[in-house]
């Protein structure tokens, strides 16, 4: 990400929870950036 980009949080959208690539992306953006991302709901 840009260094000046400023955001306020990360919104997963379109998310099939029964893939594995999509919990594999999903803790993955969670490691990276922690309390920006924001809970999903199925």
């Amino acid at each position: 990400m840009k260094p000046d980009l400023k955001y306020s949080g990360i919104v997963f959208t379109l998310v099939n929870m029964q893939t594995n690539i999509a919990k594999d992306t999903i803790e993955s953006v969670k490691e990276t950036f922690g309390k920006h991302t924001l809970p999903v709901i199925q």
